[in-house]
């Protein structure tokens, strides 16, 4: 009996397209030994279906999300730890997060293979130290920043403890980060009421000398300017102290009874960051820092452009007007996105004039500014030109971004792609060519895929099941002449994902037409070797192996359980050829088991292999015994397997389970008018085979256990 489960992959939004390839897999998303359903839209979006244990799915999802709210990641229980900033030297936004137990995770900006903004999948880094119980505890104002803090050009983690200690963790440049460090000076503690939420932030992690380095400063109630200046050996300088500077806290500034409105942002251009502001009614307040740790007296020049009284900092949300350079002068502008999400800006030089722009891409009444939510809108440059524009991370971990134009203006709201294939990947023009096969050998399965010209791409799986984008994996499983042959439509499957040499990652394995194996290693790191070929006569084009007028009948397989592929075949007599793998490149000759003959075996003539309706025999283990066996349905819904014995033989018969009603229906699940939708595969993780299947309509049809 099939039981179904949640709907998601249905024929009506275009999955299992006859006019592409396959493109939905039964596949381990994550690493709980369960196989769950993957899918890459011919849109190129991947999604997945995640297998719960006991025959049912949970609903489809998005396979590329970063940092989801449903994770807790942007939860206003705690202070902020998911921020914008350009972790390996790029010049672009990239994603830093911090989790729960202070391990830091990234995602890191890049181009996708279609050429399109995407973000890499969400990494853990190997860094950890900023425990959120203890850094993000929102009984304190914010006291972990992204800032260099080493002068490298790479964005650190740099934070103050409850003693004032400095602490960091450093970016390595490649979306990794070290541990967190200690150094012992005493700057802000906690104690002395620095990190009050009876105020608003009022010290910073920032650059005010020009040297690239992260300084520290910090604002008393008088309005005194104290500093200490990073001396580029992970030391600090004394404290330095500009008295009474104009930022007094009984003047309004740091009020709680409005959001953020004093920022350091470099005023003028000159590489040293300063202290910005704008009062109740909309007037610019700005101190300019010498670059030794002391700040000039604060001045003002009018504006109007974003008063207090107006509602621009209401604290019913969360913060939407900031200080940036949106023009690329180095100069601080200030953008303001107002209740139906268009943006407002004033530029530095022209602060009288305010400018409109944008097509209203983050209205409040959708919840971009909600309180519920940490702060996921920012100003950042997500394209390295220069200037800071707007991205924003929606509840389910999709980037939004809108471009700053360079004359003070924004375009309209885009989206980053989570396509990580275009839809030519697909085409008919080859044969399959995209594949969900774990290449690191962690337990997840990544997808990996052959280009026209040979090159190999991985879009590596996360632990947190979501999928990034495809990159070159180093890689070339042929050129571009041998592409055109093996994956030539004149014939059936002969290129597959499968593990040749047995280090349990999985790599890509051809045979061409003279029956010699290619196959490209994976180094298990989401990059492959270049190719290597093994001469001999495995299966050749000229016998008719590959002959599209039968379906696939030849694959690389586990027959005998050693973790090493070897190649099977059935012939149309239904005799089982095997050519055992010796673990050192070289394959057996060939080996030949009997047919079956209680019940016919898998004959042709039976209607195994029927090119006219799609697969439905398969090599999979049916009862945990780590051999590969054979299993398929009859034109009566009747379940038939041939178990493998040892030696890469099977056995000579053939055994039955009664047949299941709902695959009497073979014109339904096998119809030529679809992809392949229905599969054999382990989706309770206790080593056995099920069915899985998807309907039409979408819902997900489970058996129980097939032996």
């Amino acid at each position: 009996m099939l039981n179904t489960y949640r709907q998601g992959f249905s024929v009506a939004d275009g999955w299992f397209a006859p006019n592409y390839n396959d493109s939905v897999w039964p596949a381990k998303v994550n690493t709980d030994s369960k196989v769950d359903l993957l899918g890459v839209h011919p849109n190129g979006t991947p999604y997945k279906a995640i297998s719960n244990g006991g025959n049912a799915f949970e609903k489809m999802e998005l396979a590329t999300a970063i940092f989801p709210n449903n994770s807790g990641w942007i939860n206003g229980a705690r202070n902020n730890r998911v921020w914008p900033a350009d972790i390996n030297g790029d010049g672009k936004t990239d994603f830093i997060g911090i989790a729960n137990n202070g391990s830091i995770y990234t995602a890191v900006n890049s181009v996708n293979i279609n050429g399109e903004m995407a973000f890499d999948y969400m990494n853990y880094s190997g860094g950890s130290g900023f425990e959120a119980s203890v850094w993000f505890d929102s009984s304190h104002n914010n006291r972990v920043w992204v800032e260099d803090m080493n002068g490298d050009g790479k964005t650190d983690i740099v934070g103050i403890n409850n003693a004032g200690n400095v602490c960091y963790a450093l970016s390595n440049g490649n979306g990794t980060f070290g541990n967190m460090q200690t150094i012992p000076i005493i700057t802000f503690p906690t104690a002395s009421g620095w990190f009050n939420t009876g105020r608003n932030n009022r010290v910073w992690a920032m650059d005010i000398n020009g040297d690239k380095r992260a300084d520290f400063v910090g604002i008393d109630d008088g309005g005194s300017i104290y500093t200490f200046i990073n001396n580029g050996d992970f030391t600090f300088s004394v404290r330095r102290e500009s008295v009474s500077n104009g930022f007094v806290y009984k003047s309004g500034w740091f009020n709680t009874s409005i959001n953020t409105n004093v920022w350091p942002e470099d005023y003028n251009g000159d590489g040293k960051i300063d202290i910005v502001a704008i009062d109740s009614v909309g007037k610019i307040w700005y101190s300019l820092s010498k670059g030794d740790g002391y700040f000039e007296t604060v001045k003002s020049v009018s504006s109007g452009a974003f008063a207090t009284s107006s509602g621009w900092f209401n604290t019913s949300l969360n913060d939407r007007v900031w200080a940036a350079d949106i023009t690329g002068d180095k100069k601080t502008d200030f953008i303001g996105i107002a209740d139906d999400g268009k943006f407002y800006t004033i530029n530095n030089g022209s602060f009288g004039i305010r400018n409109v722009s944008g097509d209203g891409g983050f209205p409040a009444q959708s919840g971009w500014f909600s309180t519920a939510r940490n702060d996921r809108v920012w100003l950042a440059d997500i394209n390295a030109d220069g200037r800071k524009d707007i991205v924003a991370m929606s509840d389910s971990g999709e980037i939004y971004y809108a471009l700053a134009s360079g004359t003070g203006t924004l375009g309209n709201r885009n989206q980053t792609s989570t396509k990580i294939l275009s839809e030519s990947w697909f085409s008919l023009s080859k044969n399959n060519r995209v594949w969900a096969a774990d290449v690191t050998g962690d337990g997840r399965d990544d997808i990996v895929a052959v280009a026209n010209n040979g090159s190999i791409y991985v879009s590596k799986a996360s632990d947190s099941s979501t999928y990034g984008i495809m990159t070159y994996s180093g890689g070339v499983m042929c050129n571009e002449t041998d592409v055109n042959q093996l994956l030539n439509t004149q014939y059936n499957t002969r290129m597959w994902p499968a593990d040749i040499n047995g280090d349990k990652k999985v790599d890509i394995v051809a045979i061409d037409n003279s029956g010699n194996i290619w196959y490209a290693l994976s180094k298990g790191n989401g990059l492959f070797e270049n190719y290597r070929i093994i001469s001999g006569s495995v299966f050749p084009s000229s016998s008719g192996w590959f002959s599209t007028s039968r379906s696939d009948r030849v694959w690389p397989a586990d027959v005998n359980g050693d973790g090493y592929i070897d190649f099977v075949g059935v012939d149309d007599e239904g005799v089982i050829y095997t050519f055992v793998n010796y673990c050192n490149y070289t394959f057996s000759t060939r080996k030949e088991s009997a047919k079956g003959i209680t019940y016919g075996s898998f004959l042709y003539e039976s209607g195994c292999f029927d090119p006219t309706i799609n697969n439905r025999i398969w090599p999979i283990t049916v009862n945990s015994d780590k051999k590969t066996d054979f299993i398929g349905i009859d034109n009566f819904g009747i379940v038939h397997y041939i178990l493998a014995t040892s030696n890469g033989l099977f056995a000579n018969d053939l055994e039955q389970i009664s047949a299941h009603k709902n695959l009497q229906n073979q014109s339904t699940w096998f119809s030529k008018s679809y992809k392949n939708r229905f599969w054999p595969a382990d989706v309770d993780g206790n080593g056995k085979t099920n069915f899985v299947g998807v309907g039409l309509d979408g819902y997900i049809y489970v058996s129980g256990d097939m032996y």
